[in-house]
């Protein structure tokens, strides 16, 4: 009797057993299909950030490669003229004459080197020549003496520097010479260019671009919104040497630079 009805039972088990086998398979097939799709997702988001990440460092590569070169064009200019005699002499006796003729050749070098502003500083911080003499906004009279690159290079020093114009508001990069007279420094050569100039070829790029200074600052960048805003607050000590300097303040009582 045991026999019989476990020889009855026996079949309906394999029945049971074989019809639940293709739903087995069917389920391990589509839990394999979602994590191989799944595994294809994150492989294709890993490869397309990194060459998102290579475009960005090729980019980022370039633009400094860029920047440095248009910087470094300039910076022989200061230096190549305040060594020339008439300079020298100029700052050992001033007369109208010898100003206008010495306003007249600071112009024509500024035409030549295509830069903003080139202008002369006595041993006090005072113009006593410049490119934009004729100009409503002439450095001429106007004391710098605040500035670093004047500050640098009256210690017989190469001076960069770059701020805003104190009333023109233009950004600008500085590059200062001594002037010397045996081995005193009697006077001072600035040259002038604008950071606009140098944000032109990164105008129509579809990625951003950013310089900071060691506050943080931007002071560089393709998209305008960003100028002049800080990354990370900066600290009171920080704050008084940039209002010092007129790093980025404006004033209408020193001039135009």
């Amino acid at each position: 009797m045991a026999d019989t009805l476990l020889s009855t039972q026996h079949p309906k088990a394999n029945i049971e057993e074989h019809n639940s086998t293709p739903w087995f398979y069917i389920t391990t097939g589509v839990l394999l299909f979602v994590f191989l799709v799944w595994q294809a997702a994150m492989w294709t988001e890993r490869y397309e950030l990194q060459q998102l990440y290579k475009q960005a460092n090729n980019d980022l590569t370039l633009n400094i490669v860029s920047l440095r070169g248009k910087l470094d064009k300039y910076e022989y200019l200061p230096e190549l003229l305040a060594t020339r005699a008439e300079l020298e002499q100029f700052l050992q006796e001033i007369t109208p004459e010898s100003g206008l003729k010495l306003n007249s050749l600071l112009k024509s070098y500024q035409t030549i080197s295509n830069v903003s502003d080139i202008y002369l500083l006595n041993a006090e911080g005072n113009t006593v020549a410049a490119s934009n003499w004729q100009s409503p906004r002439s450095f001429i009279g106007k004391n710098f003496s605040f500035r670093p690159y004047f500050q640098d290079a009256i210690k017989g020093q190469k001076g960069r520097f770059y701020g805003l114009g104190t009333t023109s508001g233009e950004r600008g990069y500085y590059y200062s010479y001594p002037v010397f007279n045996g081995a005193a420094v009697q006077g001072v050569l600035v040259v002038k260019i604008l950071i606009d100039d140098l944000e032109i070829p990164w105008q129509d790029q579809n990625s951003e671009f950013m310089v900071t200074d060691p506050n943080s600052i931007i002071f560089i960048s393709s998209n305008s919104d960003w100028l002049l805003k800080s990354l990370l607050p900066i600290p009171t000590e920080d704050l008084s040497a940039i209002q010092r300097s007129r790093h980025f303040a404006l004033s209408r009582r020193t001039g135009s630079e």
